[in-house]
């Protein structure tokens, strides 16, 4: 937190706290982020580059979400008195409306007070703009006291000495075999060292470097850290394609029907989209899926009597091998590497026969 002192005014009912004396623009900025808030409606905000955008979107959205905490409060207090009233009052003058309407409000303050406020889940585009906004969150009042977590890849933060040198997926599949068999002490030490809500991951603003000091000191994991602070966390830090990504978007835990989501840098999410739903095919790939193919026809032969169920799957085995042919033939026919939209690979496939209807019938 810089030595400025913290500003605070009220937007549309919400006592908004700021590091600093807001500019006219930002006041602008922060009021279309409560409204948007207020009236539970999606908002397109924009703001040039330099006018602090990040800054007001973090200090209206965490403000907004204390107000909700206020009104929680007043209203359980408001129903505690009325109760308090029809309580106090001799049996005979008490109506059955009046006591069912306390009962009632009784019940529907306890349980909003009990109820989860909504997680904040903020998204960039990489995880240095991300580390720039959790920057910004420390300057504010709000990181105090704060349960934030960021969410990164076992390839940023994976600790084993081993592991941590495989690259891509070969890494994710080695992690999950070491955990699975307890082989790891990193992620053997977590479970223990988060649910001793130990002072340096809870009610602090951590980026993914902090995270990682973290485990190297306390023979934690901080990928499952991370992950094991997020249904408790009040702030989420987050990629895009955490989000985009359906399997990973489940896999994170959070109450969607509970929660806010802020995409920063929004006119990078289009290309995030194409990536996430695009895939590479390269020729290598088809042309060993025809030699493997061979193999195991060639396997199947040598092995002496075939059996007519045999036969049938040597039969399917050289169809496949035909139609993967065709394909390796169609890749080949490009100069390099081209980009084709999604429907091109559907017309290819119904070309060559590979559709729902004709699969396993290759023969």
């Amino acid at each position: 937190m810089t030595g400025r002192e913290q500003q605070s005014f009220s937007i549309r009912g919400v006592d908004v706290q700021f590091p600093f004396k807001p500019y006219a623009c930002q006041l602008s900025y922060m009021e279309s982020v409560i409204t948007a808030l207020q009236t539970s409606k999606n908002a397109l905000l924009e703001s040039p580059t330099g006018t602090g955008k990040t800054l007001c979107l973090l200090c209206a959205t965490l403000s907004w979400r204390e107000s909700l905490r206020g009104e929680l409060v007043a209203r359980a207090a408001k129903a505690e008195e009325e109760q308090r009233k029809v309580d106090s009052m001799p049996l005979e003058e008490v109506s059955m409306a009046q006591r069912l309407r306390a009962d009632l409000q009784h019940l529907a303050a306890e349980k909003a007070t009990t109820t989860q406020l909504p997680t904040i889940i903020y998204a960039s585009r990489t995880h240095s703009q991300l580390k720039q906004v959790i920057g910004e969150l420390k300057r504010t009042r709000f990181a105090k006291g704060l349960k934030t977590t960021v969410l990164s890849s076992r390839q940023q933060m994976c600790r084993h000495r081993v592991v941590q040198q495989i690259q891509g997926s070969a890494l994710n599949l080695g992690c999950k075999s070491l955990v699975s068999k307890r082989a790891c002490k990193w992620y053997n030490n977590t479970e223990k060292y988060v649910n001793g809500r130990e002072e340096d991951v809870n009610n602090s603003v951590l980026d993914i470097e902090d995270l990682v000091k973290i485990g190297e000191h306390k023979t934690v994991c901080p990928y499952y850290v991370s992950r094991s602070l997020t249904s408790k966390a009040d702030l989420v830090f987050l990629p895009y394609n955490y989000l985009i990504d359906p399997k990973t978007r489940a896999g994170l835990g959070i109450n969607w029907e509970n929660s806010v989501v802020i995409f920063d840098e929004a006119h990078n999410i289009e290309s995030v989209c194409s990536g996430s739903a695009s895939f590479d095919l390269p020729v290598s790939i088809v042309a060993g899926s025809v030699e493997e193919l061979g193999t195991a026809v060639e396997i199947m032969q040598s092995a002496g009597k075939v059996s007519s169920d045999d036969m049938r799957a040597v039969e399917n085995m050289r169809g496949m091998q035909l139609v993967l042919r065709k394909l390796e033939d169609v890749i080949s026919s490009y100069d390099g590497s081209v980009t084709k939209p999604g429907e091109f690979i559907v017309e290819l496939f119904n070309d060559l026969r590979l559709t729902e209807k004709s699969w396993g019938t290759f023969s």
